[in-house]
């Protein structure tokens, strides 16, 4: 493992936002989904479709639920606080001090299946922290084989540290 055993994450996010969005992620609202910010899920001609988010997309929602459907997919959603369908627009995210290596960073972690009580937890502590065995260190996801597969350290610290990303390393 290299000198990293944690990745800062949202050190700087205001506040209020921060413990509005723990407590969205931690209820029971909020259907988890990826590869975009709020989409809508097929499940079969029996059973209702559902909204599922990813845990930005919770964020844009709780700070704005104005969602429209996104034109270059009619299964996603955009808002005014969003570029495009997978992260929030610079506006938005620098009025709450969100980076945008922190949205990079939580896109792959939820992409990967990291659940949003683990997310929310990552977002309290300030930090992502890794095992011994360079995997992200989690507690209630139940999936960790596929989540070590998908979202490793290795993937983490390329995103962390490019250049084009975070130019303050």
């Amino acid at each position: 493992m290299s000198a990293f055993n944690a990745i800062p994450l949202c050190k700087n996010l205001d506040d209020d936002v921060r413990k509005n969005w723990l407590t969205a992620l931690r209820s029971d609202k909020y259907e988890q989904g990826g590869a975009a910010l709020r989409h809508v899920r097929f499940i079969g001609p029996d059973e209702p479709d559902t909204l599922q988010y990813c845990c930005l997309g919770v964020l844009a929602d709780i700070t704005d639920d104005d969602w429209r459907v996104s034109t270059d997919n009619p299964n996603s959603f955009q808002s005014h606080l969003t570029e495009g369908v997978n992260f929030l627009n610079n506006e938005f995210a620098g009025g709450i001090h969100l980076e945008y290596v922190d949205q990079r960073l939580l896109a792959s972690m939820n992409d990967a299946g990291i659940n949003f009580l683990d997310i929310a937890d990552m977002i309290e502590r300030g930090e992502i922290h890794f095992d011994d065995d360079a995997s992200v260190a989690i507690v209630h996801s139940s999936n960790r084989y596929s989540i070590d597969e998908e979202c490793n350290f290795d993937t983490l610290i390329d995103i962390f540290t490019d250049d084009n990303i975070n130019p303050n390393l």
